[in-house]
């Protein structure tokens, strides 16, 4: 049987005035891992 598994997912919330944040998890055989980035609207 073949299977399509989810690989990634991505979620923002936040924005406007507070800044934002991104989430992205990656399944990867077994494991699950977490980034996560924080934008807070300010330029670089």
């Amino acid at each position: 049987m073949n299977k399509k598994l989810i690989q990634k997912i991505i979620i923002e919330y936040g924005g406007f005035f507070g800044g934002a944040e991104r989430r992205t998890l990656i399944h990867d055989g077994e494991d699950i891992f977490v980034e996560r980035e924080f934008y807070n609207g300010l330029p670089d």
